[in-house]
């Protein structure tokens, strides 16, 4: 076989046949990429001065995405690098271009890319809940939704039950007094008196000492879970047959549960 230095010899002269391929990407001045408004996430300051450091340090940073739309070149992915740029241009920095993808795709295709490097990059629940409600708004439903991100519609669906919450709710997961995840767990239970439900949980927190809503404090909110109590229920007739017998009868095998709390609501 034909010894090869770099992928784009290989490719050019199909070495591999067809398995390796060339993706072509451009330079682009970060004065023409326009930000279509309410497409991107919110921005993080701590990403956008992580790559003004890298770019600082001539760095190599990936490329951005851009779609192409009679003549205006507008992000796809990538906003965070932009800004970065835009800033260290304005402070002197020389920044000709960012290195550029022409994504290829409708709007779906285009969101769903920018979900794929939100998991990637941490984004909370509530931020994945407007990308997935975009998508509902283009006639996709939740298991497509699931199918095309690789996740449950279970996932979806917590995401989207954020989103869909009042202003209240919101306003507790963006200030950190509860994340989005323990914040579904209340939605399910309470509805539209949640935020009333986590402002209270929030003082319970503080009165003890703590800064935000726990899974904890929520799961005593909550109170017993049905499979608590139906375990519960296991370990009581257990321990009553046991006593009565004096031996043991049977062996519970319970995981990620606190065997003596069931024993205490048992009331044994």
């Amino acid at each position: 076989m034909e010894k090869f230095v770099s992928l784009k010899v290989a490719a050019e002269k199909k070495i591999h046949g067809e398995d390796i391929g060339k993706e072509t990407a451009f330079k682009v001045a970060p004065h023409l990429i326009e930000v279509e408004p309410g497409f991107n996430r919110p921005i993080n300051r701590e990403r956008v001065e992580s790559f003004k450091i890298s770019m600082r340090n001539e760095a190599i940073i990936p490329p951005i995405f851009v779609r192409v739309d009679v003549g205006r070149i507008i992000m796809v992915d990538g906003e965070h690098r932009l800004i970065a740029a835009k800033e260290l241009i304005a402070e002197g920095v020389e920044i000709p271009h960012l290195s550029a993808i022409h994504f290829r795709g409708d709007d779906g295709d285009a969101i769903c890319h920018k979900i794929s490097t939100a998991h990637e990059n941490g984004i909370a629940p509530l931020e994945q809940g407007r990308d997935y409600q975009k998508l509902l708004r283009l006639g996709w439903d939740e298991k497509k939704i699931a199918g095309r991100v690789g996740l449950s519609v279970g996932h979806i669906k917590m995401c989207l039950s954020l989103q869909e919450s009042n202003a209240d709710v919101k306003a507790h997961i963006n200030a950190g007094n509860i994340s989005g995840t323990e914040a579904a767990k209340l939605l399910k239970q309470h509805g539209s008196k949640t935020g009333a439900v986590i402002t209270d949980l929030k003082k319970e927190a503080e009165a003890a000492g703590q800064k935000k809503v726990t899974a904890k404090t929520v799961a005593k909110k909550q109170g017993p879970s049905k499979r608590d109590l139906l375990v519960a229920e296991l370990v009581k007739a257990a321990c009553i047959a046991s006593h009565d017998a004096r031996e043991p009868v049977f062996i519970i095998n319970v995981s990620n549960l606190d065997i003596a709390d069931l024993i205490a609501r048992s009331g044994i």
